[in-house]
């Protein structure tokens, strides 16, 4: 039996939903265009696909606020991800309910765009 330091480091990245813009043309990861048999066997033949995808992150950016610790020249204290995708992007099946969204919120902001193709800018703290 030891004292171990577990959870001494522990790190979470809490993130809130930023902008989200809206497409016509095919680009976000769509509910109902991730599963289906062709996109299954295109990542289980080919390891390429949506399915490669890591959630749906496309980019990554940390950068340093005024509110940065003057301790570290080279620790970020903000971040914003980019994503191929909203909370709408499964028709409120689970994002929704991850988030916690009210109805309220739900049907006034992401209502009008659910299954449509969306990015989404999200910022967050490292």
């Amino acid at each position: 039996l030891a004292d171990l330091p577990v959870g001494d480091n522990l790190q979470d990245h809490p993130e809130t939903v930023g902008l989200i813009f809206s497409f016509d043309k095919p680009f976000g990861m769509l509910e109902t265009r991730f599963f289906n048999l062709a996109t299954l066997l295109n990542y289980t033949i080919n390891s390429a696909g949506p399915m490669s995808m890591l959630g749906g992150l496309e980019g990554n950016a940390w950068f340093k606020t005024k509110y940065a610790s003057k301790d570290d020249d080279d620790w970020p204290d903000a971040g914003i991800v980019l994503l191929s995708g909203s909370a709408a992007s499964d028709s409120g099946d689970v994002l929704r309910e991850n988030y916690g969204f009210r109805d309220d919120i739900w049907n006034e902001y992401y209502a009008p765009i659910v299954n449509t193709d969306t990015l989404q800018l999200a910022p967050w703290l490292p």
